[in-house]
């Protein structure tokens, strides 16, 4: 709706983040009509709500840009901040959830909760390829900055632009670093680091 409002001519940014994806963002969702309430929903409806924003806000978000013939000069981005555990491995549940099941969580550090999908869409990029290599959510700030003609190693930033990469077909020698430093929100009270380099993950 704001974009139906304010799409012109101006050059615009907007950031937005899918909480009803989320373990709770069901409950309104079976409010408002959205989801058909089930007997035993697997993982808190966790694919029927992926399908839900997929379809009303990707979906309508990107149909409104064709409509307007903005596709072609728009730069999408699509990134999760975190994976999430769906039982690929042992979980306790944290002190403030004991009474729920332990999954779907990303309360520690492997790569089923720090790995995640990275989607670029831009005029000058090519399209349909699949980069290999390492690349970080730090990344994101310095790749849209030199999308849009702003050189970003005049800033102190931790990431730095994937366009390079993405112009040389592989990201690479980048380190990933990621953490968990609320104590009472990891399965054993205690802080979670890791490092994961393009050979290794370091726990």
């Amino acid at each position: 709706e704001w974009l139906g409002a304010h799409h012109g001519d101006k050059p615009f940014f907007v950031w937005g983040h899918l909480y009803h994806t989320h373990r709770g963002g069901e409950v309104p969702l079976l409010e408002w009509g959205k989801l058909k309430r089930q007997d035993n929903p697997w993982m808190y409806y966790y694919d029927e709500k992926l399908a839900l924003c997929d379809a009303e806000v990707i979906g309508r978000m990107t149909d409104s840009l064709k409509s307007w013939g903005m596709w072609e000069d728009t730069t999408l981005i699509f990134c999760s901040d975190h994976g999430t555990n769906l039982g690929d491995r042992p979980a306790t549940a944290p002190v403030y959830r004991q009474h729920e099941p332990a999954c779907p969580c990303q309360l520690n550090r492997y790569d089923i909760n720090v790995r995640v999908a990275g989607i670029i869409k831009d005029a000058d990029l090519p399209k349909g390829v699949r980069n290999p290599g390492q690349a970080r959510p730090v990344d994101i700030i310095p790749t849209i900055l030199d999308l849009v003609g702003i050189p970003s190693d005049k800033y102190d930033m931790d990431g730095s632009s994937l366009v390079p990469a993405i112009t040389a077909g592989r990201a690479s020698g980048r380190l990933a670093y990621s953490e968990n430093l609320q104590e009472w929100e990891t399965e054993d009270n205690a802080l979670r680091q890791s490092l994961r380099t393009e050979e290794f993950h370091f726990l």
